[in-house]
């Protein structure tokens, strides 16, 4: 009897605590309330085995989430959804409600800040993710900068010419002379505008080529129909458009990334191409429709099959979207 009694209770406990592991798997305490679980691999997009990355989180509801890199950046990203945005952090809490018309990077004096507007009013983002109310630099129109009997002018569309100080100006991407057929006289420029990277667009017949500032010497043909004059060379790269296709350059003018990408915001007329810039050594390419990510150096992380990828941040975590939900992955590499 005592042998039989030992082994009912030795069963009784085994039966408890497989009771127990089960509610734990399934997401319930044994009182019945709710614990926290680890994201599901099921949840997220299947990355290849080999795909040099692990899964941080998952099962974010968003249109779109992209991490933008400026001075002001913060353990954020973008996030959007029905037209509205917001910021989320790293951590999948929402840092800033998805209640502004608008979140983006700005542009020309205002290039190294994120900007929200929300209400009508404008606002600058800390490095907290908190708006700072400010004036919206609507209007604030960069000259571009022209070559013109042997000075430097500057012009604006739609205003003329304005005074300028090369001196005093930031470097400005997009050079072109006065006349759309004429090639820059390459050293008087060099003499203006101080370029970091040494090679710049310029314009000949209304295509491209890229110049070689310090030797004067042209490092290819006019061959391309844009280039990103918003971010310029980023992390040793630029992406030119060639064929109606986008690619990237280094800074000897050579091809890293073949010519077969889309860029990632255009509007009807394909006006106003963007594409993203390398920044902390990647950047996410979109072809078909399908998202990837590729090195700076043009090795392939993640083939185009995503609806969505986010640029990485410099901890090397992005995001990534399958139908309507994102999940967050960290480089492992």
């Amino acid at each position: 009897m005592k042998r039989i009694l030992t082994l009912l209770l030795a069963l009784t406990m085994v039966f408890g605590l497989c009771a127990c592991a089960g509610s734990e798997e399934s997401g319930e305490s044994t009182d019945g309330s709710a614990v926290q679980t680890e994201p599901q691999a099921t949840d997220a997009p299947a990355l290849p085995e080999n795909a040099p990355a692990k899964l941080v989180l998952s099962g974010i509801a968003a249109d779109t989430i992209q991490y933008y890199q400026c001075a002001q950046s913060g353990n954020f990203a973008v996030i959007a959804k029905d037209g509205k945005y917001g910021l989320i952090g790293y951590d999948g809490k929402m840092i800033l409600p998805m209640e502004c018309e608008n979140l983006y990077r700005g542009s020309g004096l205002a290039y190294d800040s994120l900007w929200a507007l929300k209400e009508g009013k404008g606002y600058r983002i800390d490095a907290s993710g908190q708006m700072v109310p400010e004036e919206v630099l609507t209007g604030d129109v960069q000259p571009e900068i022209y070559w013109y009997e042997e000075k430097a002018v500057s012009f604006v569309l739609g205003e003329g010419h304005v005074d300028f100080d090369p001196k005093q100006a930031a470097p400005v991407v997009d050079q072109r002379t006065w006349q759309e057929h004429a090639v820059l006289p390459l050293q008087q420029l060099a003499e203006v505008i101080e370029e970091p990277w040494g090679l710049m667009p310029v314009v000949k017949d209304k295509n491209y080529g890229l110049l070689d500032v310090d030797s004067g010497a042209m490092t290819s043909e006019f061959v391309y129909e844009k280039f990103d004059a918003l971010n310029g060379f980023s992390d040793g790269l630029l992406a030119l458009k060639k064929d109606g296709k986008w690619g990237y350059v280094d800074v000897k003018g050579e091809v890293v990334i073949d010519f077969l990408y889309e860029p990632y915001e255009a509007d009807a007329f394909g006006n106003n191409e963007q594409m993203n810039p390398a920044i902390n050594g990647y950047v996410a390419i979109c072809r078909d429709g399908k998202w990837g990510l590729v090195t700076a150096a043009g090795e392939v992380v993640l083939e185009t099959a995503y609806d969505g990828i986010s640029q990485v941040n410099p901890d090397g975590m992005f995001w990534v979207k399958a139908g309507n939900t994102w999940s967050l992955y960290q480089l492992t590499v």
